[in-house]
């Protein structure tokens, strides 16, 4: 068993990280799709509400397709649809066909999430937090190696085909992962992981988990937690160039090393979670990363900004795998479906407060628009602080979410 469940780890491992590639493509590869099809930035701009409303789609239907089916067959069937949709990406002859393929790509990309983060969990009722950090991490690392690969493909290529080569490198992956599910079917065509046919659980849908407060909390918690992470991300660069005076290179690096340090704290995260509690590791990052963002205000210097980037990214990396394991803790039954619930907040969050930063700008200055950034992050540490005195008198309703008995063997 233990065997057997390394190679579904390994699985996991590869579908997180062209996940988290493919989830930075679009943001990446927006100028040299601007070329390519002629579109303004608000053409452009759509493609980012095509992926997004596919990820909320997709993190919904996630939930239930992952309680209702195998997950060697959800595996198998998401990956190689999401290689046909790439190489339909790829071949795209309008924006409007390349917005509906990267609709659907993103919806069986969230399927995939929510999925892998459901069947992780499913190894152990404790130390969810550490291994969903693992997976986060796979997730860091891709978001890394899109601008990394995108930056290195012209040196092999002209420039018109780099955002089809990246698309199509994302393919590769989901390969490997069809060849490795292939293997193993002989001897067993049951779900992958640690269960058995008599367990039989009977979860409930995204409102019944919504009708009990501390997952009402998660939710809110969130929406405030990827709406900072993803207003920094997307409106930092700009900030940078327009309000410091930085170059578009240099205002990349840094943010380069936000992400950098999200992608060491989840690397880290088991060790931090070995020492100390939790709980206790939440709030305190949590208020730490909220003071890095208020510290940002201000700063024009080049060393001091990307010190408290990686700072910030280091602090703030471990805080969703670290909620979510947690809150899985309180109904592992429904695993898939609170990662459902925290991908489809997360969406909300992340378009809402991008907008918002947007549109004020648009009406202030960008300078001025960007203290949303910091502001937003000092109330998710006030909620992080909320949701944790909350939760040891959190009382589950064990009649309709009853708790998963899983036994703890092999771990990823």
């Amino acid at each position: 068993m233990k065997t057997k469940f390394s190679r579904s780890g390994l699985l996991f491992s590869m579908n997180f990280f062209v996940l988290g590639f493919l989830g930075t493509a679009i943001g990446v590869l927006i100028p040299d799709l601007k070329i390519a099809y002629g579109i303004n930035n608000e053409q452009a701009g759509l493609l980012f509400v095509c992926w997004s409303t596919g990820s909320f789609a997709g993190a919904y239907l996630g939930g239930w397709i992952y309680n209702h089916g195998r997950e060697r067959a959800i595996f198998a069937a998401c990956s190689l649809g999401c290689i046909g949709l790439i190489v339909m990406v790829s071949e795209a002859a309008s924006s409007i066909i390349f917005g509906v393929a990267i609709f659907l790509l993103s919806i069986l990309s969230s399927v995939l999430f929510t999925a892998g983060h459901a069947a992780v969990t499913r190894t152990a009722v404790n130390g969810k937090a550490s291994k969903l950090s693992l997976m986060d991490f796979f997730v860091s690392s891709g978001n890394l190696a899109t601008p990394l690969i995108a930056a290195a493909l012209p040196l092999v290529m002209t420039q018109i085909l780099v955002w089809k080569a990246v698309f199509l490198i994302a393919s590769l992956p989901f390969i490997c992962v069809l060849v490795a599910l292939r293997a193993p079917l002989g001897q067993n065509s049951r779900k992958m992981g640690c269960e058995n046919e008599e367990e039989k659980i009977r979860t409930v849908g995204y409102f019944g988990l919504l009708s009990q407060p501390i997952f009402l909390g998660f939710l809110a918690v969130s929406i405030l937690l990827h709406a900072a992470e993803w207003a920094h991300s997307v409106w930092f660069v700009s900030y940078a160039q327009s309000a410091l005076g930085f170059s578009v290179e240099d205002a990349r690096a840094i943010l380069g090393l936000f992400l950098g340090g999200m992608a060491l704290s989840r690397l880290l995260c088991s060790r931090i979670l070995h020492k100390f509690d939790s709980r206790m590791v939440l709030i305190v990052f949590a208020v730490a990363a909220a003071v890095c963002a208020c510290a940002m205000l201000g700063r024009n210097g080049a060393a001091s900004l990307a010190a408290i980037n990686f700072a910030m990214g280091f602090f703030f990396g471990v805080s969703f795998p670290v909620l979510l394991g947690l809150t899985m803790e309180l109904s592992p039954s429904d695993s898939s479906r609170l990662s459902g619930l925290g991908l489809m907040g997360g969406t909300v969050g992340a378009q809402g407060l991008a907008y918002t930063v947007g549109a004020l700008a648009d009406h202030t200055s960008l300078g001025d628009a960007y203290r949303l950034v910091p502001l937003v992050m000092s109330i998710f540490a006030l909620s992080v602080v909320v949701f944790v005195m909350a939760y040891p008198r959190a009382r589950v309703n064990r009649l309709r979410i009853p708790h998963a008995a899983v036994p703890e063997e092999g771990g990823i």
